[in-house]
């Protein structure tokens, strides 16, 4: 943008080659710069046709902003020599213009939210730029009517339009976690430079203010800098912040020797991901991701191919059977979600710290050792004050509800609610914690906790559908059956593809005597996810009408 306005001001061609070589450089860094486009076409076109419209120098615009691009062949370059992370394998023609095009994104973020998902999306993004700037606003909207240029006032509009085009609509990911903003900010940032600029020029000229006056508000206006420095040092401070280290370390200090560890979600891999290439962490413990991008599944036959539910399925299966053939070696999950996990036939995944572990039916549990575990855990960060953003509250807060069910686990109740409560704070809009923990104590009886637990869900909800599951849960194990009948009902409406609610939704109908509504329930439930043996066997041992069915 500052070399756009440089060009502008004297029109000189090598001025637009520097433009147009920084401009590809952008888009090395990410495809959010092409948002930019418009406004900078505006403003070419608007000042010197000749630019773009003549042979020539379109030709070396085009050579200069080809040639920076050439640095995305360091992808396939490094990718075959087998580099340590080769992110989407983007060694074929096919994966490589997927990978920079970011059309696997596309596919899942573009246009997918209902329109009052958008409306409280573009509320989100008013409020964070609201929260960057506060009354400094005053002084961006005054730079801008200020600006003698119309052209550059329309450049701006143009910008802050088409980068909130681009957060609302093309993305569903936290303005917490990415600032999408970023361009809109950059706008806002130079016209408040442009406003405090016009304010100092206004008291100077001012012959009616003493001059003691003017110095002042000019020495205010020089100090706005600095007084946001002061005032937000301790907020970006992150000296004291070590949690995706300690992250690292507390994974690979749960396992054993030449266990097996499959790793789930971002605040898992990444971390993990350091811990083993940078640091060479626990390499006995062979590391999987789910993802299947870093630490590679064995004989996963979707390798290299866009996320789906057919590759979902597969990663399922070959999973269980890794689990089934590891021998001696025990199996872990590093996840935050553990009830979305499919365990072979007489498995199931019970909590070991900050795991999971896999655990097959008649294995004894050595106690001893699940409580030695939370002795070894480094955890200086997550007792440290300091600002935490999504992903570092995430981890914390995931720490101490981890830590408070294994206390009530071991009868120490009141503390062990005392650290849930600190987990429901520290990830106050995190959906996930709060399911998590009405789940937990819903499954051992603290039906008021678990109550506040979803309501806190209700509220700062990314996924409707499923804190209406948990509803129909907590209501069904209320004995409340009508109630979580009407909630498992909501959820499947809102998530018409999701098995699972109908499966819930079966089995409270089936207990509210509605045997019809309930065998219709399960069979759309295999009718979406066809690979359920236990609802399969479920419908011909308990529909005397139909013993037939596959």
């Amino acid at each position: 943008l500052r070399l756009l306005w440089w060009w502008d001001e004297t029109r000189e061609f090598r001025r637009l080659l520097l433009f147009a070589l920084v401009s590809a450089l952008s888009f090395g860094n990410h495809m959010q710069t092409v948002m930019l486009a418009p406004a900078v076409f505006f403003i070419l076109l608007s000042g010197d046709r000749k630019s773009l419209l003549d042979i020539k120098r379109f030709g070396l615009c085009t050579l200069f902003f080809l040639a920076p691009l050439l640095l995305y062949l360091t992808l396939p370059i490094r990718t075959a020599a087998d580099a340590a992370i080769h992110w989407g394998d983007p060694d074929s023609l096919e994966r490589f213009l997927a990978h920079v095009t970011g059309r696997s994104h596309r596919s899942a973020y573009v246009f997918s939210k209902t329109p009052w998902d958008y409306f409280l999306r573009t509320k989100e993004g008013i409020g964070f730029l609201a929260a960057q700037f506060a009354a400094l606003l005053a002084f961006a909207i005054g730079g801008w009517l200020k600006l003698r240029s119309r052209r550059w006032k329309a450049c701006f509009v143009i910008i802050i339009l088409f980068d909130f085009f681009y957060t609302v609509f093309l993305n569903i990911i936290s303005l917490e976690i990415t600032p999408f903003h970023l361009a809109t900010g950059i706008v806002l940032a130079i016209l408040v430079g442009v406003g405090t600029a016009e304010m100092v020029k206004w008291c100077s000229g001012m012959a009616s203010l003493r001059a003691g006056t003017r110095t002042t508000v000019t020495a205010a206006c020089w100090g706005i800098p600095f007084l946001l420095l002061a005032l937000n040092l301790d907020l970006c401070n992150q000296s004291r912040n070590y949690t995706g280290y300690e992250q690292a370390v507390n994974m690979f200090r749960t396992t054993g020797q030449g266990d097996i560890l499959f790793l789930g979600g971002d605040n898992h891999v990444f971390p993990a991901t350091y811990g083993r290439i940078v640091e060479r962490m626990r390499e006995d413990v062979t590391l999987y991701d789910r993802y299947d991008i870093i630490f590679r599944m064995p004989d996963l036959h979707y390798q290299r191919q866009p996320r789906t539910f057919a590759r979902d399925e597969e990663r399922n299966r070959v999973e269980k059977r890794m689990i089934e053939e590891a021998g001696g070696r025990t199996v872990y999950y590093a996840v935050f979600g553990p009830y979305a996990m499919e365990m072979p036939e007489k498995h199931n995944l019970i909590s070991y710290g900050l795991l999971h572990r896999v655990m097959k039916e008649g294995d004894s549990l050595d106690l001893s050792g699940l409580n030695r575990v939370w002795k070894y855990y480094s955890a200086e960060s997550f007792h440290e004050r300091f600002e935490r953003d999504y992903m570092n509250r995430e981890i914390a807060a995931f720490y101490f509800f981890s830590y408070g069910k294994h206390l009530i686990l071991n009868g120490h109740t009141k503390v062990g609610l005392t650290n849930l409560k600190l987990a429901a704070e520290i990830g106050f809009n995190d959906t996930l914690i709060h399911s998590e923990t009405a789940v937990f104590l819903t499954n051992h009886g603290f039906f008021e906790e678990a109550r506040q637990a979803l309501e806190r869900a209700l509220v700062y909800n990314e996924d409707l559908s499923a804190v209406y599951n948990n509803w129909g849960y907590y209501h069904h194990r209320m004995g409340d059956l009508r109630s979580a009948v009407a909630s498992f009902k909501k959820a499947a409406e809102l998530k018409p593809d999701r098995f699972a609610s109908y499966n819930n939704l079966g089995f409270a109908l089936y207990e509210l005597g509605d045997k019809k509504s309930s065998e219709e329930a399960l069979r759309r439930s295999l009718a979406i996810h066809e690979n359920q043996p236990s609802i399969k066997r479920f419908i011909q041992e308990h529909f005397a009408e139909d013993k037939t069915t596959p």
